[in-house]
């Protein structure tokens, strides 16, 4: 979709949507991999990203969804814990 747009550059709701996420997660994204301080993710909302850095971003959410199923897999792969049978009492 990203090269057919003919856009150079797009909105945060346009790079949320050529992604396929929501825009909170779209702003979560750029704190975790781009931003420096909190006080940068104010101007979100007014900055604008070229294709460029949509593609960059593209590879961090992949990057973000792969480590997310690798974990489900190994967590769902782990021997369940056993609870321990408490003791009786003495006396």
């Amino acid at each position: 979709m990203l090269g057919r747009t003919g856009k150079l550059y797009f909105n945060e709701n346009e790079a949320a949507r050529i992604l396929g996420i929501s825009v909170d997660n779209f702003r979560t994204m750029l704190k975790q991999h781009i931003l420096d301080r909190e006080e940068d993710a104010t101007n979100a909302s007014q900055t604008t990203f070229h294709a460029a850095d949509i593609l960059l971003l593209k590879m961090f959410a992949k990057q973000t969804l792969t480590l997310k199923q690798e974990t489900s897999r190994a967590e769902a792969a782990a021997p369940a814990e056993c609870p321990v049978p408490e003791a009786a009492p003495v006396g």
